[in-house]
């Protein structure tokens, strides 16, 4: 049946039928095909699309595909933009009762997985944490690394006492009482010490079943969060001045005419809020409060010192790239240096903008976060440093470990137990996982499991689960039915051709890779034969700069189908000898460019027999 006659039949059936399901489209569903390329999906990715949310499904560990959920603003810069591939809209007009039916299960399907591996998650915290605890001195808590430790020696405290936080004592003071913190301290030494290390878990869901669990709150999450509460406290009482470690110290950014008013308007704004935020009923206020006082002293030192003053945001396990390494891309890391301060500049610009009502934190942890990136990237190349790299969000929380003081005296036995029994449970549960949301590369993957959870919604309106009415569901709805037993339809390009010869599609839509976008505007502007010439290849292109994830090679072939097999003959010998050189460069980069150079050999053979994958990669900021 060719799609022109499915489509017939399906507008056919909608306009025979009397149910709420058979009113004129006033919806559209969108399905999404990402071509190849050589990063996270070397056979390609495919995605379903409701208005600002993609639901598309991931192969992570431990060997389990799982579903994620992006706007799609982010998931085209991701796939778009970063990794350079161009994505294929399908459009599917569909009615309001359809568009609920299939957006709801996709919702329900993430969200008890999501909550099936958080679950999974708090087990592991309290398996670690209970042996941690039969350890000493190896409990760590994300906050307690911002603050010189208690009882440390002058050598380690190179900062003086924290007049911003005893401005912040005196005030708590003069609000709850000049007791409130000894009281607040005592309560929460009882809490700790009272905790039942074998308090039992909600039940996981049993295999197969997509359904919500309870609300939680564990062992090692009750623990967490009243010893960071009272590390707080701690800190508040000393007061403790921040770890000189704990501060970015690139270079100084002097505060330019009239800045020191409106920072200090936000410091004040900042103490405000901690002062309230010991009225919070929420349980896990205390790391808030660390990360809360840590800013406010440096805000306060911002001031003071006519420097803006900000705190290490990178994680302790961000990457870490040689100088050697920065050194050779030195003209790319120069460009993002400049690229990373104008991003501090317009954040700075938006945070003053801000001064008036509440703190701004959302707008404070971008002016962070940029001064980060900028101050790092400066470093290694003014003093050839190592080079930090996080692609995550950038918030500190240096962790530390626990002082024994701190630390209840939890009976032995019962501490035992209750590893034996978290260890079983975490067992249970990543076997239930993996029988649930197995990854295979044919029958259950991020094309496969699409059309699986829309059968399974089509099967719900249905009210049954037989194949045949199942199919009539699809129709009905959707135009037709994809099949994806015995069919090709887990290749992702071979998906899109089915989706468009199946369901009642309605039109469709090319979104160019980033490469693409780019020398098209430059063939409108310039002569498209010489833009073709400049941009064929990595040496001369102005778009593209090697970045250190790509595979190493010569000439774009993705844009060139009819000369793919000679380029891509070039960009084989290319791989090859730089795998040779590698070998050589082995006791110096540890391997990157023999790597690189075996990889780009790799993905060169693809194009000898007319086919393309690699497309190389782009770093560029996201969205806002």
């Amino acid at each position: 049946m060719t799609r022109l006659t499915r489509g017939a039949l399906g507008i056919a059936l909608l306009a025979m039928s009397s149910a709420p399901a058979a009113a004129a489209p006033s919806h559209q569903i969108d399905y999404l095909y990402i071509n190849a390329s050589e990063g996270s999906a070397s056979g390609g990715h495919a995605a379903l699309r409701f208005g600002d949310q993609v639901f598309h499904f991931e192969h992570r560990d431990p060997g389990i595909i799982v579903l994620a959920r992006d706007r799609f603003e982010r998931f085209r810069h991701l796939y778009g933009d970063l990794e350079n591939r161009t994505i294929w809209i399908s459009r599917i007009p569909v009615s309001d009762e359809t568009y609920d039916l299939l957006l709801a299960r996709f919702s329900g399907h993430h969200l008890a997985q999501r909550q099936r591996l958080e679950a999974l998650g708090a087990i592991r915290g309290d398996r670690a944490l209970l042996e941690a605890l039969s350890r000493p001195g190896v409990v760590t808590l994300d906050g307690l690394g911002l603050f010189v430790a208690a009882g440390a020696g002058d050598a380690a405290v190179e900062r003086p006492a924290a007049p911003a936080l005893a401005a912040l004592r005196a005030r708590i003071d003069e609000r709850y009482g000049a007791d409130f913190v000894a009281r607040l301290t005592d309560d929460l030494q009882a809490r700790l010490a009272a905790l039942d290390p074998e308090a039992p878990r909600p039940a996981p869901a049993a295999d197969g079943e997509d359904r919500l669990l309870p609300p939680s709150y564990t062992f090692s999450e009750r623990f967490r969060d009243t010893s960071q509460a009272l590390a707080a406290l701690d800190v508040l009482r000393g007061p403790r001045p921040l770890r000189p470690d704990a501060v970015l110290s690139a270079m100084p950014i002097p505060l330019r005419d009239g800045e020191a008013l409106a920072v200090a308007k936000l410091a004040d704004a900042l103490e405000e809020s901690l002062v309230r935020l010991l009225e919070t009923p929420r349980p896990d206020w205390g790391l808030t409060l660390l990360l809360g006082m840590a800013r406010l002293t440096a805000l306060r030192e911002t001031v003071e010192t006519g420097h803006w003053t900000v705190l290490d945001a990178f994680p302790a396990d961000a990457t870490v790239l040689p100088p050697s390494r920065v050194a050779r891309r030195r003209a790319r890391m120069t460009a993002i240096r400049e690229e990373n301060r104008a991003a501090f500049e317009e954040a700075r610009d938006a945070l003053l903008e801000a001064t008036d009502g509440p703190f701004p934190e959302s707008h404070y942890a971008r002016l962070e976060a940029a001064a980060n990136r900028w101050g790092e990237v400066a470093r290694a190349l003014d003093e050839g440093r190592p080079l930090r790299v996080h692609v995550g969000v950038l918030l500190p929380s240096r962790a530390d470990v626990l002082p024994p003081a701190r630390i209840p005296a939890y009976d032995p036995a019962r501490l035992g137990r209750a590893r034996d029994a978290a260890a079983r449970d975490e067992a249970e549960t990543v076997a239930s996982l993996e029988r649930d949301y197995a990854y295979n590369v044919v029958v259950r993957n991020c094309v496969s499991e699409i059309f699986r959870e829309v059968d399974r919604a089509l099967a719900e309106a249905a009210r049954s689960d037989d194949p045949d009415r199942v199919r009539a569901e699809s129709v009905r709805r959707l135009g037709g039915h994809v099949e994806v037993a015995g069919s090709l339809v887990f290749i992702p390009k071979m998906s899109s051709l089915i989706v468009d010869d199946t369901y009642a599609v309605g039109e469709r839509e090319r979104v160019p890779s980033y490469r693409d976008r780019r020398v098209a505007a430059m063939r409108r502007e310039e002569n498209p034969l010489w833009v073709f010439l400049r941009e064929s290849n990595v040496v001369t292109s102005t778009v593209y700069r090697p970045q250190p994830r790509d595979s190493i090679f010569l000439f774009f072939t993705d844009d060139v189908a009819p000369a793919r097999p000679l380029l891509g003959a070039v960009n084989l010998v290319t791989g090859l000898a730089a795998s040779a050189a590698g070998l050589a460069m082995l006791p110096v980069d540890g391997g990157e460019m023999l790597w690189g150079g075996l990889r780009g050999a790799l993905f060169s053979l693809p194009e000898l027999v007319f086919q393309n994958i690699r497309k190389g990669t782009f770093d560029l900021p996201a969205p806002r």
